[in-house]
């Protein structure tokens, strides 16, 4: 019998701004500096072989190229990208999840996990999911509960009761968020685990269950299922259906109300990083109890005296800090985050603030992960900033122009063929191309390696002097 692990990629990733942003939430982001996402590591935590399915994503239409593409250099590729037409809450994309098991597996157990979350122990993890799918499969829904290293308010909670066997136990309730006198009589009773929010089920146990206690979810999700868009693993949920699903978390459509619920306490490094001062504490510190992280932490260029207890982390520039403490300093290429650490959660209403006076740096990354690359705008002042891209190597891209009178493409790195107004040029490193009233250009880089150029646009009417043709290609 195979497990199946189901990914949830949702979330707006606002309190870790200006990292995280709506358009590359933290789950996007290399946020331990480890050279892989949380989004990766996730990946790997339960790689495919005989026992254990190939990956189930669900995620939002915006960040499906953004899966594709992790998934490919990860070595992971998703059997199937779950796209959410609207946001519903974890209830129907799990069930749309549990409806793709079945359709090929009706004893599949899914391993349920968020996106976002540190593990240290990952062979601690693999270990707890056998035990937890030996449960499951005597028809029992399994919470991941993580054994509370202190009186944390943050959490909700989950009390045990008698014992079910693997290291399980029956749930005798839960418990939302508590204060902290709350939170430390629970501490001290030892019946108490914080929620994960990871879950073991066997795919058709919860769709039994979901079908007694939220039908509508049920009926919406089986039908957005049912009548998707396919397109190889992407799966596109049909609209008209899953908004007609309730927008409910799974814990309160089912686990909450079953009388089948489970948990599992563990003790593997868990954290799901909520807040910059989560990271903080996760993190490896110096003597002064500082954690450096980032460019200025590669290149040697941060400078911390009489600093302590902070959390540095640098984009591209130096930094130096003097006399301070317990603070939180985030550096991007277009903004700049200084917060108290015991503060850090407040990072959100900064974010909202930004929206409200329709500032971009709130939502949108200068850095954006393509389908076919990347892509960064090497200005946030200008309207028309130059813009870098990266085309990975045999990659296609389709680049809609700005409306500017001339756009100048300068080659960096590679080799590509470059595609436009019933043109092709080839262009390669030390070329640049002029392209005089082109609305769309396509680039296709060599299979060799990746291609770089940066865009330019003409702030006047600069036409190459005697130059009819829209495009031109020269050396530089």
């Amino acid at each position: 019998m195979r497990t199946y692990p189901v990914i949830l990629s949702g979330g707006s990733g606002t309190r870790l701004w200006p990292l995280s942003r709506a358009d590359a939430p933290k789950q996007f982001i290399d946020l331990l500096g480890t050279g892989r996402t949380l989004f990766a590591e996730t990946l790997h935590r339960l790689p495919p072989s005989d026992q254990i399915a190939a990956p189930i994503v669900a995620c939002n239409l915006a960040h499906a190229h953004i899966v594709e593409a992790i998934g490919r250099e990860a070595g992971v590729p998703p059997r199937e990208i779950l796209l959410e037409p609207m946001a519903r809450n974890t209830g129907p994309a799990i069930a749309a999840a549990a409806l793709a098991v079945l359709e090929t597996d009706p004893t599949g157990v899914m391993v349920v996990m968020p996106s976002d979350h540190v593990i240290a122990d990952v062979a601690g993890f693999r270990a707890a999911v056998r035990s937890a799918a030996e449960v499951a499969r005597r028809g029992r829904l399994v919470l991941f509960g993580i054994r509370p290293t202190g009186p944390e308010t943050g959490y909700g909670y989950i009390k045990r009761r008698g014992a079910l066997g693997d290291g399980a136990f029956e749930v005798d309730s839960f418990k939302e968020k508590p204060d902290l006198a709350t939170a430390e009589s629970y501490l001290a009773s030892r019946d108490f685990d914080w929620n994960s929010g990871i879950f073991v089920m066997q795919a058709g146990t919860l769709i039994e269950e979901l079908s007694r206690y939220e039908p509508e979810i049920a009926t919406a999700a089986s039908k957005a299922y049912a009548a998707a868009d396919r397109d190889g693993a992407i799966v596109r949920l049909d609209p008209a259906h899953f908004a007609e699903a309730p927008g409910i978390s799974i814990d309160y459509a089912v686990m909450e109300r079953t009388d089948k619920a489970a948990v599992l306490p563990i003790s593997v490094g868990w954290s799901d990083v909520g807040s910059w001062s989560s990271l903080w504490d996760i993190g490896a510190r110096c003597a002064d109890g500082n954690v450096l992280v980032g460019e200025a932490a590669r290149s040697g260029r941060a400078i911390l005296q009489d600093t302590r207890n902070s959390y540095v982390r640098s984009t591209r520039s130096v930094v130096a800090t003097i006399g301070v403490e317990d603070l939180v300093i985030v550096e991007t290429a277009d903004a700049l985050l200084v917060a108290q650490r015991s503060r850090a959660q407040d990072t959100k209403n900064a974010v909202t603030a930004l929206k409200d006076a329709g500032a971009p740096e709130g939502v949108r990354h200068p850095r954006r992960q393509m389908p076919w690359g990347v892509e960064e705008a090497l200005s946030t002042t200008d309207r028309a900033p130059p813009t870098i891209r990266r085309i990975d190597a045999g990659a296609e891209a389709a680049i809609a122009l700005p409306a500017a009178p001339v756009i100048h493409w300068f080659a960096t790195a590679g080799a590509a063929t470059l595609i436009a107004d019933g043109v092709r040029e080839p262009l390669c490193a030390g070329e640049a191309a002029t392209l005089v009233g082109v609305p769309e250009a396509t680039i296709v880089a060599d299979d060799g390696a990746p291609f770089e150029f940066i865009e330019v646009q003409a702030t006047g009417d600069d036409r190459p002097s005697g130059a009819s043709a829209r495009i031109r290609v020269a050396r530089l």
